[in-house]
């Protein structure tokens, strides 16, 4: 399996979202960093139309607007993040913030308003949990490093 992995612009606030794209099945999944907007293309064998000599493939898209972004770091480097869901995010993001095992320095939770189509940071912010602010403002691999 071979996957192309990088930031792009979110097409709902225009800010950098994780992208993937899978060569061998032509997929592609898009999560934003900011406001939560997910986008997902996957594919599934039509069993009725298929033989072993030639599969025909249905496309299902998949899109989730999210109402924010999070991100957990932890001491170990690695960073879980996904989309908000609007009932209690904020007391149970503090209550992850006290694991032992998290850096509540470079975890993030932003919140998104619909109407005015701005990203609010309530904790952190994704450019420092990502290093994004380096990522962004670099020309090459070697300032980025």
């Amino acid at each position: 399996m071979s996957l192309v992995q990088s930031y792009e612009d979110c097409p709902r606030c225009e800010k950098k979202g994780a992208y993937e794209y899978n060569c061998r099945s032509s997929e592609e999944w898009f999560q934003c960093l900011f406001c939560g907007y997910q986008f997902e293309t996957e594919r599934t064998i039509d069993q009725e139309k298929s033989s072993e000599e030639d599969p025909h493939f249905i496309w299902h898209e998949h899109e989730l607007k999210g109402f924010g972004s999070y991100g957990i770091k932890f001491k170990t480097g690695t960073v879980r993040f996904g989309s908000n869901a609007p009932e209690d995010t904020f007391s149970r993001f503090m209550e992850i913030l006290k694991d032992p095992d998290v850096d509540p320095d470079g975890s993030y939770l932003t919140k998104y308003d619909e109407e005015s189509k701005k990203v609010e940071y309530l904790i952190g912010s994704p450019e420092k949990c990502f290093g994004l602010d380096k990522l962004l403002a670099s020309k090459t691999m070697e300032e980025i490093r």
